[in-house]
C-alpha cells in the first residue's frame, strides 16, 4: 500500500535505516553518538547542492587546497576541512562557516543569484559503507541561478553572457579578506541572512561609515553625495516615508520631500558597498 512508511521505520526517527539506494540513513540518535566515540579517525563526506555552473567555477579553482571538489559528478567539500570532526554536528558547522565564505564570494564575483547548500553529511564506514546523517530542520529553496549580463547593441542584436570568472587566486584572497575583517562579515551576513528592509540597509551603510571614519568620510571619498545620503537616511527613519519598517517608529521631523523608495534604497546602499569592497580588495 502507499502512503508514508510507519512511523517506527522512518530514517528520521530511526538510529539507522536502509534508504532506496542501499545507504544507511542515521538520526540524532545512537548512531551519531557512536561516531565519537570510535577511536578512529573518522572520514567524512559532504555533498553540496547548487547551481552546477557555480560548483563547477568553485571546483576548477587553482588554489593550493581547492576547497569544492568534483567526484563522479557530484559537488563536495575537501575533506580535509573536517579531519578533525568527529561528530554529525561539528560537521555541520563547520561546513556553515566554509559555504558563507563561497557563497559571499559567489555572490559578489560570479553573479549567483542564489546559494550553494549543504545536500548531506555522510560518514565512510571501515567497511567502506556510506551513513547519511539526517537533521529534522526547516528547508527554504534557493534560485539555483547566475545574473545574465544582456547587452543591446546598436544595430538591435543582444548579447547575453555572464560574468567573467575571477582570476586565479581570488577566491584566497576574498576569504583572507572575510576572514580578517569583522565589518565585511557583518554587512554580508546582514545580506545573506537579513531581510533586505529599511533597518538593515541602515546597518550596512552605518558599518561602512564606521570603518571609513564617520558620514562625512563617506561623502568626502566619494561613496555618496551629500543630497543621496540625507535623503536615504531621511526616509529611512520616517514612517511616513517608509511606513512600519522605518527605522524609527515615531518621527517629529517633517518626512523627505523626495524620498527613496526601496528599490533605489537598495541600489543605493548596494553601490556603496560595492565600491567599499573594492577598495578593499584593492588594498
Amino acid at each position: 500500500m502507499g502512503g508514508r512508511p510507519p512511523l517506527a521505520t522512518s530514517p528520521r526517527y530511526q538510529a539507522a535505516a536502509h534508504s532506496p539506494n542501499g545507504l544507511r540513513v542515521a538520526g540524532n540518535s545512537s548512531l551519531c553518538d557512536r561516531a565519537g566515540k570510535r577511536g578512529s579517525i573518522m572520514r567524512w563526506q559532504v555533498d553540496l547542492t547548487g547551481a552546477p555552473e557555480v560548483l563547477e567555477i568553485l571546483s576548477s579553482d587553482e588554489s593550493e587546497f581547492p576547497c569544492v571538489e568534483e567526484k563522479g559528478g557530484k559537488y563536495l567539500l575537501n575533506a580535509r576541512l573536517f579531519q578533525e570532526c568527529t561528530l554529525p554536528g561539528q560537521v555541520r558547522e563547520k561546513a556553515s562557516e566554509e559555504l558563507f565564505v563561497l557563497n559571499t564570494y559567489a555572490a559578489n564575483f560570479l553573479g549567483a543569484r542564489g546559494r550553494v547548500c549543504l545536500k548531506d553529511v555522510r560518514s565512510i564506514e571501515p567497511d567502506g559503507s556510506d551513513v547519511v546523517h539526517v537533521r529534522v530542520q526547516e528547508a527554504v529553496a534557493f534560485s539555483e541561478t547566475r545574473v545574465k549580463v544582456l547587452i543591446e547593441n546598436a544595430d538591435g542584436t543582444v548579447q547575453c553572457s555572464f560574468p567573467e570568472p575571477p582570476g586565479a587566486g581570488a577566491l584566497e584572497q576574498w576569504r583572507r579578506l572575510i576572514e580578517s575583517d569583522e565589518g565585511i562579515r557583518k554587512v554580508e551576513r546582514l545580506l545573506s541572512e537579513q531581510a533586505q528592509d529599511w533597518v538593515n540597509l541602515g546597518r550596512i551603510v552605518e558599518i561602512i561609515e564606521n570603518d571609513l571614519g564617520g558620514q562625512a568620510e563617506l561623502i568626502r571619498q566619494g561613496y555618496s553625495d551629500r543630497k543621496s545620503r540625507s535623503r536615504f537616511g531621511q526616509t529611512a527613519n520616517h514612517p511616513e516615508s517608509a511606513g512600519d519598517l522605518a527605522r524609527h517608529g515615531h518621527n517629529k521631523q517633517l518626512p523627505p520631500a523626495d524620498p527613496m523608495d526601496l528599490h533605489e534604497a537598495r541600489s543605493y546602499v548596494h553601490g556603496i558597498r560595492q565600491r567599499w569592497l573594492r577598495k578593499k580588495l584593492e588594498t
